[in-house]
């Protein structure tokens, strides 16, 4: 399978990512910015006006109990205060909506508050078979717009992947499921480095060399399979900061649509962090 994805298409390069710092000003009665949106890694470091007592305190109550994210006096002594909100810091502190509240302790009753949204990463799926991206299926077996499937298969329907967990490369939880492909057949996960949207086979294929094989599997009676495996070890990552491409593909023989037997289920990018 690997010669056949590397006839296709050339390597590609992705840029790492990296960590910014967001700077918020104390003076008076107010956290400027109040509200910032950060991404994970970024550092939050706060700035305060020397000769006024403030406190940087997570939470949405105003009181102190020993239960904060992080909390910090702010004085002539204390004058700035850093938070570095990498995955870690949210593993160990996890928030609703990944959104931290914070205010000042002695300031809260006047309305001194601030909120730092952290917007972390989710799989986001391309490449389905409904042709939005300018490229239609093999054989007039496009799916419905806006469905996220993959081209139609001899079940009358197209194959879709999800993304369950996190996009953590430390954590290594993420697990893809295959869902509305033929059943009892088999299947392979495949990661590349480049998207790609060709037809190929009896659906389209989403994601370009170099590539790597990294699970197979054989469906369940209703058609779908998940991965069980590390997705970072059999993925070969080199660490956070990268964009991979995910497809599976499986067979789907005798009444395969376009008659080649095999199909894919429409792509995710991921973007570890």
């Amino acid at each position: 399978m690997r010669h056949q994805l590397a006839l296709l298409l050339a390597l590609a390069f992705v840029p790492a990512a990296h960590a910014d710092t967001v700077f918020v000003s104390v003076a008076g009665l107010t956290f400027t910015p109040g509200q910032v949106t950060i991404a994970v890694g970024d550092t939050v470091t706060w700035t305060a006006n020397p000769g006024v007592y403030h406190t940087v305190t997570e939470g949405s109550n105003g009181s102190q109990n020993g239960t904060e994210a992080f909390h910090s006096d702010l004085y002539s002594g204390v004058p700035t205060f850093s938070v570095t909100f990498d995955e870690a810091f949210l593993a160990a502190n996890p928030r609703p909506d990944d959104t931290y509240n914070y205010f000042c302790v002695p300031h809260f009753p006047a309305g001194m508050v601030g909120q730092i949204i952290v917007d972390v990463p989710e799989a986001e799926v391309f490449c389905a078979g409904d042709g939005f991206d300018g490229t239609d299926c093999p054989c007039s077996n496009n799916t419905a717009f806006l469905d996220n499937e993959g081209c139609r298969n001899s079940t009358g329907v197209g194959a879709t992947l999800e993304a369950l967990g996190s996009l953590s490369y430390a954590a290594d939880d993420l697990v893809l499921r295959l869902r509305q492909a033929r059943e009892l057949q088999p299947a392979v996960f495949v990661q590349g480095t480049t998207m790609i949207s060709l037809p190929f086979k009896d659906g389209k294929l989403c994601m370009g060399a170099p590539t790597e094989r990294m699970e197979i599997g054989f469906l369940d009676s209703h058609g779908n399979l998940l991965t069980s495996q590390s997705i970072v070890t059999n993925g070969n990552l080199p660490g956070p900061g990268v964009t991979r491409y995910y497809q599976a593909w499986y067979r789907d023989p005798v009444a395969s649509v376009c008659g080649t037997g095999s199909n894919f289920s429409a792509g995710l990018i991921v973007e570890w962090f």
